[in-house]
């Protein structure tokens, strides 16, 4: 409460030091509007918690307002006959007495510090972050929202009932909205203080919210420009008010949105494509390339699987751990990370815990990241399952194919060839079915293939021959010869081949 002592002079009378909330003079201007007030504002950032009568024995502290007659300060020859001073700051107003503008300012006083305390007791009681700011918002005199650094509004409120000018989309800002705020924050990421984004219309106001660590987390947004005659006015609330949300913030919302939106896109539960992008943007991830990595155990210690995803996370800037779909994921920038030293270096971390895992194949799209996630999982699925094996999606999307084939074909259209050759094996002692496979995969080098298979080139270019007289196949149509090694793969030929050095 404020209290007022009068003792008949009005040099001696003032507001008690009870008041909480302090204030700045441009709210001292924005309040007096209705009397025209002239401001000269040079500084406008002291905070003042005191109104004072001007007599001339008073030592000027900067902590108060102090009110006079205008003749007491300085010579003006206007119709002003009231002056507001803190420092170098002055407003000027007309008003029957003196006593008018004492009344208005004690007035402005009691409400914001009548205000302040709604906010702290409904911080107090854990209120709904909306209800936070719908008591908020009548002295912002502007709509105001919440959100977290992926743009998810958190609570909103409006100023004026029904005329909430930037409507939520899904749980979002409004497109154009998201992107105002990206480009206006990247030059503001280190600031803990209020700014604005001047529109053609309106000075809008942001302000940061931070993790513990610094790490930025969310924003308050004031936007639709409110009332009042300076923006300053409402950036000194905004801060007041954020200063007591910083807590609330810290301890409602996550420190890691992006870990949540990643997990949102992996989920399919993205909104608009165009949403989301600007929701990466604002978090610095529109344009990263990336690397999704599967980590699996190799009996049953899946604890090991979260020490080895923690641990990479804070041994290297660019890692990012997911527990997603009931399985451990790390998602590696490559702008940050060396993949190749990375997988090397996880490689004996997986061995020391019993583990293994699957890479996908580089993505340069993170609104398809659940793609690369079935890749990983995949070449985790397809892969080596030995302690440290680091298994490449390129090194078995082709089994995962055939796979695939095998379990969708309900007739048999494999081509006969093999067959054929392992049957005329079998009752000759020939070696014609193994002689074929390498000679396609070597891509019918005869030199490569001879040497293989410790033969003469001759006898190799005689067993071609051969075989294709017992199969009646032309090896030298490119569409038989993809026919005959998908054959192979189908029927298992393929697989203990490929275990071979010649075809690592």
């Amino acid at each position: 409460m404020i209290y007022i002592k009068a003792t008949g002079d009005p040099g001696t009378v003032c507001i008690s030091e009870g008041v909480l909330m302090k204030i700045n003079i441009w709210m001292v201007n924005d309040w007096l509007e209705k009397y025209n007030p002239e401001q000269r504002i040079s500084d406008g950032s002291q905070e003042m918690n005191g109104v004072r009568y001007f007599s001339e024995d008073l030592k000027l502290s900067g902590e108060h307002l102090y009110i006079g007659y205008s003749d007491q300060f300085i010579e003006f020859g206007g119709n002003r006959n009231i002056i507001c001073v803190n420092g170098r700051d002055m407003i000027l107003v007309t008003a029957p007495d003196i006593y008018v503008i004492f009344n208005e300012i004690q007035q402005m006083m009691e409400y914001y510090n009548n205000w302040e305390m709604e906010i702290f007791r409904a911080l107090s009681n854990n209120a709904a972050i909306t209800d936070i700011l719908e008591i908020a918002a009548p002295a912002l005199k502007t709509d105001a929202a919440v959100t977290d650094v992926s743009h998810r509004v958190l609570g909103e409120a409006e100023y004026v009932q029904g005329q909430y000018k930037h409507r939520l989309n899904n749980g979002f800002l409004e497109p154009e909205t998201i992107k105002l705020i990206n480009e206006a924050v990247y030059p503001h990421r280190n600031n803990s203080n209020p700014y604005v984004i001047r529109t053609d219309v309106s000075k809008d106001i942001l302000r940061n919210f931070y993790s513990p660590s610094g790490e930025l987390i969310g924003w308050f947004v004031s936007l639709g420009g409110g009332e009042g005659t300076s923006v300053m006015a409402r950036m000194h609330l905004v801060n007041t008010l954020c200063k007591m949300l910083d807590m609330w913030f810290r301890i409602n919302v996550s420190s890691h949105p992006i870990e949540d939106l990643l997990s949102e896109i992996l989920n399919g539960e993205m909104m608009d494509p165009e949403v989301t992008a600007m929701r990466l943007k604002g978090m610095e991830w529109d344009r990263k390339k990336v690397y999704v990595i599967l980590l699996r155990s190799g009996g049953s210690n899946t604890l090991s699987l979260s020490y080895i995803a923690r641990y990479a996370e804070h041994s290297y800037t660019g890692v990012k751990s997911l527990y997603f779909n009931g399985e451990f994921l790390m998602i590696i920038d490559c702008g940050i990370v060396d993949i190749d030293r990375f997988t090397w270096e996880l490689g004996g971390l997986l061995k020391r815990q019993g583990a293994y895992c699957g890479i996908s194949y580089e993505c340069s799209d993170i609104l398809k990241l659940s793609q690369y996630y079935n890749q990983a999982r995949i070449s985790a699925d397809f892969g080596d399952h030995e302690s440290g094996s680091v298994n490449r999606c390129q090194d078995y999307a082709l089994e995962y194919i055939y796979g695939r084939m095998r379990d969708t074909l309900n007739t048999d259209i494999l081509s006969p060839v093999p067959d054929i050759l392992e049957a005329y094996d079998r009752n000759n002692g020939t070696d014609y079915y193994n002689t074929l496979v390498y000679y396609l995969l070597f891509e019918r080098d005869q030199s490569r293939t001879a040497k293989k298979l410790c033969i003469h080139r001759n006898s190799l270019a005689y067993r071609i021959r051969k075989i294709e007289e017992l199969t009646g196949v032309c090896l030298d149509n490119p569409k038989m010869r993809i026919y005959i090694i998908l054959t192979y793969a189908m029927k298992g030929g393929e697989s203990h081949i490929r275990k071979d050095a010649d075809f690592k």
